[in-house]
């Protein structure tokens, strides 16, 4: 049995027999075309993002228990200040973190995505990382979406976000 990924739990939500399948792997990992653009879109959407923050490092780890781990050994580092794709597992719940900045008070969530308008699933999924990062003991004080605006088009600069 998979652990719940927040793709599972995000299907989960439309459909509780969808996200219990997948779960238990009975649904088809084969990737449409559809699928595949999605995909490549998010890491388009990631690398812009990171060329926000040059300081961050980038969690890229194959499997979640080395990503996971890593994860947890550069948060222990007070040089560390920016994390991308920060992996965390706790009871069979796991989820990446877009990106990490540390803060005075604990760790700033943001979550990267492309669009032409904010969707209400976006809450869902900020919420379900900052569920299972705080179970992982990690403090989130404070939470933002990042959120490519519908002007930009591919091969333009992007500034700082005023996250």
């Amino acid at each position: 049995m998979r652990n719940i990924s927040k793709k599972i739990f995000l299907k989960s939500l439309a459909c509780d027999y969808l996200g219990w399948s997948m779960r238990n792997e009975k649904v088809s990992r084969e990737l449409s075309i559809s699928a595949q653009f999605d995909i490549e879109q998010g890491r388009e959407i990631g690398e812009r993002a990171r060329t926000l923050y040059p300081e961050g490092i980038l969690i890229d780890e194959k499997d979640l228990t080395s990503s996971a781990k890593k994860t947890e050994n550069l948060m222990q580092s007070s040089d560390t200040s920016v994390l991308f794709e920060a992996t965390f597992i706790i009871d069979s719940y796991a989820t990446k973190a877009d990106i990490l900045i540390r803060v005075p008070d604990g760790w700033h969530l943001i979550e990267a995505k492309s669009g032409l308008s904010a969707k209400p699933e976006y809450i869902e999924d900020i919420a379900y990382t900052t569920l299972v990062i705080k179970n992982s003991g990690i403090n989130i004080s404070k939470n933002s979406l990042l959120h490519l605006s519908k002007d930009y088009r591919l091969g333009m600069e992007i500034g700082r976000a005023h996250v």
